[in-house]
């Protein structure tokens, strides 16, 4: 009987680091969004996938915004234009890349990860000494991260379609 509890409770603790596991990877980014959101998806697609109501205010900006849906991992965004995803921006640790660059990483491991598809720009509000770390995707230059950097850890980092993700200030 006392066997029999211990066995369950192993197995609880292994589903839930399963799951939290399944969760992550769920959520990573590459040049073409985070998990099941993509690039090139509209308010109203992703509206009904994620199962939350998604309005882009464009209170600001009339053709720019940002939205914050509650399905996806803190620190994440995503930029709209046209209420189409255009762009993933992430500020936090936590949310990885598929390759496991993320916020905190260092940038070296960054570049060696990325060798032959990543250029290093100086920051232009940081630079000499921050960097752009630009990695283009693979047999398509439509699309590409940039981590921003302070020299030696990444700071934050987006993923999306260009321009949309040159834009150095969001929105703005």
């Amino acid at each position: 009987m006392r066997s029999g509890l211990v066995v369950s409770a192993l197995c609880a603790l292994a589903v839930g680091a399963c799951s939290s596991s399944a969760d992550s990877l769920a959520w990573t980014v590459d040049a073409h969004g985070i998990g099941r959101v993509r690039v090139g998806e509209t308010l109203a697609t992703l509206s009904k996938a994620l199962g939350e109501p998604l309005h882009a205010a464009y209170s600001y900006n009339e053709t720019c915004d940002y939205v914050r849906p509650h399905a996806l991992p803190a620190g994440v965004k995503l930029m709209v234009s046209g209420d189409t995803v255009v762009r993933v921006d992430v500020d936090s640790a936590g949310v990885a890349t598929r390759d496991g660059a993320a916020v905190g990483a260092p940038e070296s491991r960054v570049l060696t990860m990325y060798r032959g598809r990543a250029t290093v720009q100086p920051h232009p509000y940081t630079g000499p000494v921050g960097h752009y770390v630009v990695v283009s995707a693979p047999n398509d230059s439509m699309y590409r991260m940039i981590f921003e950097t302070d020299g030696k850890i990444v700071t934050r980092y987006r993923a999306g379609r260009r321009p949309q993700v040159d834009f150095k200030e969001g929105c703005s």
